[in-house]
């Protein structure tokens, strides 16, 4: 009898980890909306952003990290200045985050009200420029045309 209540104990015991461990280690594994990453000039500043809306609007990506993370229910992440940084870090945790960060704009209508929030941007106002600023290698396909 004494062995079955220890028993039940630490059964209910891993259950109660188990569920709160899920709870707080559960993370946004997909996006509701789709969007594509780029580097952009917003006002004369280099910086990774989303395009979203059909390719009509430009998230600082680093804006709105700064501004989801003042919500209590996010964890403080670092978000990279520049695309070799992002795709570095994308599989490690960053690509969660830019989920988190899409479903929330998404989800609280912010592009509606673009005008008060100063991460977004329409993609007239912002210079597109190159992914990658300077890459470290120049592959050259021409010679494979005429």
């Amino acid at each position: 009898m004494f062995k079955k209540s220890i028993f039940s104990m630490k059964l209910i015991a891993v259950l109660v980890f188990l569920f709160n461990s899920h709870a707080v280690l559960a993370q946004t594994v997909e996006s509701v909306q789709p969007f594509k990453v780029g580097t952009f000039a917003i006002e004369d500043r280099r910086t990774v952003g989303l395009v979203l809306q059909n390719d009509k609007i430009i998230i600082d990506l680093a804006a709105a990290n700064r501004a989801l993370e003042l919500l209590p229910q996010y964890s403080k992440v670092e978000i990279p200045d520049d695309m070799i940084g992002l795709i570095s870090q994308y599989e490690y945790g960053l690509k969660n985050r830019i989920y988190e960060i899409v479903n929330w704009i998404v989800e609280n209508d912010l592009i509606s009200n673009q005008d008060e929030h100063s991460f977004i941007y329409a993609v007239d106002e912002v210079d597109i420029l190159a992914p990658i600023q300077y890459p470290s290698k120049l592959m050259n396909a021409a010679v494979n045309f005429y």
